[in-house]
Order: structure tokens, then C-alpha cells, then sequence
């Protein structure tokens, strides 16, 4: 039996969440576009964790020390691009 070898994750993408009293997600909304949760490019040699992490600090300007969960990976069916979660 072959096993199927899927592309590598091209975006990361870290989901920040917060309890108070309702759970809040960290999302924007820019001028031309719908919302959208933080995300971006994995830059060679980095892992999407450590993308995510970047791509956090990058876009709203929140400091992570570290990935609390591995959420997995999505097809978004868009340029066939595969991202990565993490909480």
C-alpha cells in the first residue's frame, strides 16, 4: 500500500483566544477585504510554529513565548495553499 505524501503547510496560522466570560478570537478586518484571522508565508527553513509566532508579532503586534497546541492542517482549496494552526 502507498502512503500519500501531501505538500508541506505554506502558511501558518496562529489562533489566539481568550476567555472573558465569552470566548474572543483574534481576527481583523482590513479595508478591501473580509475578516480574517492573522496568517502568513512560512519562510524557508522556519517551522509553521515558529512562523506562527512571527506572523503574530508581525501583523498585531501581540509577543508569544511559545505554541500551546499543534491544531493541525487545512486544504483551503485556494492555490492549493495547506496552512497550519496553532493555538
Amino acid at each position: 500500500m502507498q502512503s500519500v505524501i501531501s505538500p508541506p503547510p505554506g502558511k501558518a496560522c496562529p489562533v489566539v483566544i481568550r476567555d472573558h466570560g465569552h470566548i474572543e478570537i483574534l481576527a481583523f478586518e482590513p479595508p478591501l477585504a473580509g475578516l480574517q484571522l492573522v496568517k502568513g508565508t512560512i519562510e524557508p527553513g522556519e517551522t509553521s510554529a515558529v512562523a506562527a509566532l512571527r506572523e503574530l508579532r508581525e501583523e498585531s503586534g501581540l509577543h508569544a513565548s511559545h505554541v500551546a497546541a499543534d491544531l493541525g492542517l487545512w486544504a483551503s482549496g485556494h492555490a492549493n495553499q495547506i496552512w497550519a494552526f496553532h493555538l
